[in-house]
């Protein structure tokens, strides 16, 4: 039998039985009846993950349905012991209950998500990451949210979390209006103020490859590709 884990949030947030598999741990013959497998143990969608691109070309010869929805990057960057540089007055931590100006940005750093290009997924993106700001600003998923904000207006927000000594982006936008303005970099400077303070000597954010905007946005911020993983959602349909 494949080893199919079971994601009991994913489950439960969408209505469906979803469960993801890791393509490196399948043989060739394991692969080909997949979607075979995915029906007799109930599973309504599946997540197939692999860094490895030979696996990806071998899942895709073998036909069996599985759609490409994610090329998920991770960048990754040493951080500085270097003194702080002087705070930003328009920056500061975000508190409240997100507002609807906090919400649309929070909207728009996902406008490349699997779960925004997946149709069947889709009706409940916004729900998702407004439970994904929600539980950031309340402590659950990230330790601070900050927002840059100008005459009262946000204009971008970043979440951060530590892990041990790494430090992790999880949402980050800037307003589109906004672009050019040297807002994301001000955003940046604060992340990194914030690592140094909490004694964090490398940070992660991840992104989608198809995001050409976010990627070479983190690589003029000193960030490097650490690893990509293809993601495929596999329907029982």
């Amino acid at each position: 039998m494949i080893n199919m884990q079971y994601l009991s949030w994913d489950s439960e947030f969408f209505n469906y039985k979803i469960g993801k598999v890791d393509l490196d741990t399948l043989n060739n013959e394991e692969l080909v009846k997949l979607k075979e497998e995915q029906v007799k143990q109930g599973y309504d969608l599946l997540y197939l993950m692999t860094t490895n691109e030979k696996r990806v070309s071998k899942l895709e010869n073998a036909n069996i349905g599985a759609a490409l929805m994610d090329e998920k990057v991770t960048y990754f960057k040493n951080i500085d012991s270097n003194p702080e540089q002087l705070e930003n007055s328009h920056i500061s931590e975000y508190t409240q209950d997100p507002c609807p100006e906090l919400l649309q940005l929070v909207y728009l750093s996902g406008h490349e998500s699997r779960f925004k290009k997946d149709t069947e997924l889709a009706p409940y993106f916004e729900e998702m990451y407004k439970t994904w700001i929600d539980n950031s600003i309340s402590g659950q998923l990230a330790d601070t949210v900050l927002v840059h904000c100008d005459n009262q207006q946000i204009n971008g927000f970043v979440s951060l979390k530590k892990e041990g000594l790494t430090g992790n982006i999880g949402l980050i936008a800037t307003a589109k209006k906004q672009h050019g303005k040297g807002i994301g970099r001000q955003l940046m400077q604060a992340t990194e103020n914030w690592y140094i303070r909490n004694k964090i000597t490398n940070a992660t954010v991840v992104t989608q490859l198809s995001n050409k905007q976010a990627c070479s946005f983190y690589k003029k911020n000193g960030y490097s590709i650490k690893e990509i993983q293809y993601i495929y959602h596999l329907w029982n349909k």
